[in-house]
């Protein structure tokens, strides 16, 4: 293989036979990307980071709420609007966003409260730290422990030369829900090591085939004699490729056709980009990160054939699957992390557009069926403890 380089490198020039080399032809060895470097992937690789972005962006649609013990609803208390305005850079929602990013890419999200006062149940402030900056300090010892400052001694954050402690209870530490590690969950691009490879592999060689093509063809002699075939003389070349740059083209004075007394061949040199299959590869590789993170691939515009109703759908389908399972986790530990002592968090999501069709069509069943059995109260078919029962064993059907 290499000889065959060497010869396409020999006739065309050294530019022609890098375009080969850079497919890398022959070379049974995978060329895997590092995906250490959580940040570099997730802003470098753009399916990455639309998938990522977008469930951090459903997720944070959330809003903030407060369910009492005996199940009443709260939507305004001071946990609450410390929870919509958290710090002075960012709102609820950003917080919310900037948390699920840095959980996603790295496998861990780190929540700090900072709490001047210990009387206060409010925090001062909830900050939402670069996970790639965190180091987990384990005090070495875990499954005879029944507290988490038993089992991790401190969180430090490193930038650059920062080095700050975070105390065990003002760290919030959650893991992506798949992991297998007990203390710091590997980092998911690792589990996707292949198709992000492959998408950067994919994204590098269109990038060569559209600025490293270098001639479209190849118009050479077809004049033979008795010893074989007659090059063109230099004088000759110069007269054939003038002719061909000035006299033909799509301009209002070219001429499409060529007409010469040189007997000439075409050879063609570009490669159809189709044939590799370059779209289908990302493609096929965009769907894996779609289904490592839980999302329906309607909800993206770039899926083909996808309409309003499957995008509707999609978007429901991974609410109801991927988002509020997530958030409910979440929520679950906010309560415990906030000392919350008067109830349990949760974010709602029934508010969102997606979720208004189900509750049009659940009023209007409900307003049927209360007619229905209004009519058969009336009509002296049923008393009113049983008209009482189907109302109720309609509601918790509903």
């Amino acid at each position: 293989m290499a000889n065959i380089l060497d010869r396409f490198t020999s006739l065309f020039g050294t530019r022609f036979g890098s375009f080969f080399r850079s497919f890398q032809i022959g070379n049974t060895t995978p060329i895997w990307v590092d995906v250490n470097n959580s940040a570099e992937i997730y802003n470098t690789v753009p399916e990455i980071r639309a998938a990522i972005s977008v469930k951090a962006s459903m997720f944070s649609s959330g809003v903030w709420k407060l369910r009492k013990p005996d199940g009443e609803t709260i939507e305004s208390d001071p946990i609450i609007d410390f929870l919509n305005n958290p710090n002075p850079l960012s709102s609820g929602k950003s917080l919310l966003t900037s948390f699920k990013i840095y959980e996603q890419s790295t496998g861990n999200g780190f929540l700090y409260k900072n709490k001047n006062s210990e009387l206060s149940r409010i925090p001062s402030a909830l900050w939402a730290l670069p996970s790639d900056s965190m180091i987990v300090d384990p005090t070495g010892k875990i499954y005879d422990q029944v507290s988490i400052d038993e089992i991790i001694q401190k969180y430090t954050m490193r930038i650059g030369s920062l080095n700050k402690d975070f105390e065990t209870d003002k760290i919030l530490h959650t893991k992506i829900k798949d992991s297998i590690e007990e203390l710091v969950a590997e980092s998911p691009f690792t589990t996707l090591k292949k198709p992000i490879s492959n998408i950067v592999g994919a994204y590098n060689t269109r990038n060569v085939l559209i600025n490293n093509k270098g001639a479209l063809g190849i118009l050479s002699s077809e004049s033979k004699d008795s010893d074989g075939a007659i090059p063109l003389s230099s004088k000759e070349r110069e007269r054939v490729t003038k002719e061909y740059l000035e006299k033909y083209g799509t301009g209002a004075n070219q001429s499409s056709i060529i007409i010469s007394s040189a007997a000439l061949k075409w050879s063609p040199m570009s490669f159809p980009t189709k044939d590799l299959m370059l779209f289908e590869e990302i493609d096929a590789d965009f769907a894996v990160i779609l289904d490592f993170y839980g999302l329906d691939e309607n909800i993206f515009t770039r899926t083909k054939g996808s309409t309003f109703e499957n995008k509707n759908q999609g978007l429901k389908a991974t609410y109801q699957n991927t988002i509020i399972p997530e958030a409910k986790s979440f929520s679950q530990q906010m309560t415990k992390f906030l000392n919350v002592q008067n109830g349990e968090l949760y974010l709602d999501y029934s508010h969102l557009p997606v979720f208004q069709e189900d509750k049009n069509q659940q009023a209007q069943s409900f307003n049927q069926m209360s007619s229905s059995i209004s009519s058969l109260l009336q009509s002296g078919t049923i008393s009113q403890d049983e008209a009482r029962n189907l109302l109720q064993k309609f509601i918790s059907l509903e």
